[in-house]
């Protein structure tokens, strides 16, 4: 999993903690749904170097992220959400002879502890010098509609010439090559 989809699970959760009970409604469905699609649509950063072997691409890559972890280990440090209380209010209203009081607020949101790669921009960008030594460009691309590389058949062996109707398709071992829509 890339670090969008880390930090797009990460702020799900975060929002299904702070609402302890989450009714599933048509409207709560549809809206889940939208934000299944619209994850869809979003463009992928993918390196890329016309002609190049994607065998060779995927192998840099690894080579240039080996090179990464070791000149810049991770440093993983704990952080807390700030926290929010809402505030405590008390409406008493008079029935006849006696008094009526109910105290609402005092909910606590916020608070909860998350780990992250204090290294983790840095060791980026070496990864992406890396790359740009070796002659690559980051290039963003839509990721491929579903069913495109099903179609496409065997891929090329050759990362293809980028047009307007490129898009990227991730393969089943995580890489991804460049495709026509």
């Amino acid at each position: 999993m890339g670090q969008r989809e880390t930090r797009l699970a990460h702020a799900i959760s975060s929002i299904c903690r702070k609402n302890r009970k989450i009714e599933m409604s048509p409207k709560t469905i549809v809206c889940a749904l939208g934000a299944l699609v619209l994850c869809s649509c979003v463009p992928v950063d993918v390196w890329y170097k016309a002609g190049a072997l994607n065998v060779d691409s995927n192998r840099d890559l690894t080579s240039c992220q080996v090179l990464g972890a070791r000149k810049v280990p991770a440093s993983m440090q704990v952080g807390v959400t700030p926290t929010y209380v809402t505030p405590i209010q008390t409406n008493c209203y008079n029935y006849g002879y006696s008094v009526s009081c109910t105290t609402t607020g005092g909910d606590v949101y916020g608070g909860q502890t998350y780990s992250y790669d204090a290294n983790a921009k840095l060791r980026d960008r070496v990864v992406g010098q890396c790359m740009e030594d070796l002659g690559y460009q980051a290039i963003s691309l839509e990721q491929c509609p579903p069913g495109v590389l099903e179609k496409a058949g065997p891929v090329a062996p050759r990362m293809p010439a980028v047009a307007n109707n490129s898009c990227a398709a991730k393969l089943p071992n995580g890489n991804w090559v460049i495709l026509e829509k």
